[in-house]
């Protein structure tokens, strides 16, 4: 993912608005949402997985982990190991939910929310839209327009994601 700020989300949805004015809302919320926006929260989404078990000092119960049976010393070496190793993903993880709330609040301020919203139902195609390459057995076992695996993976994700997104602008 490319390097992203405010100042490139604000840049992002102007484009997106000129894309609707020369080429209506469906177009222009397939680019922001679609191109720009997803690779964000796909983004985020791994961070999220890269953390998931992790978890703070102060969440820690001592009484119900296995390392309880340890000593202090065990302990602390412990949690200072988890808190340097991935500090990293963790602040990654904080800047990109960060991003995340800028690029939505910036989509809300440029498109009405019920175009947004519209947009999310019709359960588009995420991304640039990009032909498969083709294999020689693809070619031979396969009919002309007919999805492989790797299609119906990729709408099976758009959908889920399609319903991340709804959950960010109810």
């Amino acid at each position: 993912m490319e390097s992203l700020d405010y100042l490139q989300i604000r840049a992002y949805c102007k484009e997106a608005q000129e894309i609707a004015d020369e080429y209506g809302v469906e177009d222009a919320l397939s680019y922001l949402i679609g191109e720009k926006f997803s690779p964000l929260l796909s983004a985020l989404k791994k961070a999220e997985a890269k953390v998931k078990y992790l978890y703070s000092q102060d969440d820690i119960h001592w009484d119900d982990n296995p390392l309880n049976e340890g000593d202090v010393v065990l302990r602390t070496d412990y949690s200072m190991a988890i808190a340097a190793h991935y500090q990293k993903s963790l602040e990654t993880l904080k800047d990109l939910k960060h991003l995340r709330d800028d690029f939505v609040g910036e989509m809300k301020e440029a498109f009405e929310i019920s175009d947004i919203k519209g947009f999310l139902e019709s359960y588009p195609s995420l991304g640039p839209q990009t032909p498969q390459q083709a294999y020689p057995d693809d070619l031979i076992d396969s009919a002309p327009g007919e999805m492989v695996v790797e299609d119906i993976f990729s709408e099976i994700d758009d959908l889920f994601m399609v319903e991340e997104f709804k959950k960010l602008f109810q």
